[in-house]
């Protein structure tokens, strides 16, 4: 099982992603803010972003 480790959004780089259009992020913001991140933001060893693209970046206009 993978080990759920706190780092700054700051430090985690994005790659070249497939899907281009991020959708409604004001509305996952929303619920980011109210409930919480319920499914963590998954990185590798290199702090690279493997899964979790939106959940960044409705947490980062958070201002997190």
């Amino acid at each position: 099982m993978a080990e759920t480790v706190l780092i700054p959004i700051s430090k985690i780089t994005v790659g070249k992603r497939h899907r281009q259009d991020l959708g409604d992020l004001a509305s996952l913001a929303n619920s980011i803010h109210s409930l919480s991140l319920l499914q963590p933001i998954g990185i590798d060893g290199q702090m690279s972003l493997v899964f979790g693209h939106r959940r960044l970046e409705a947490c980062r206009s958070l201002g997190a």
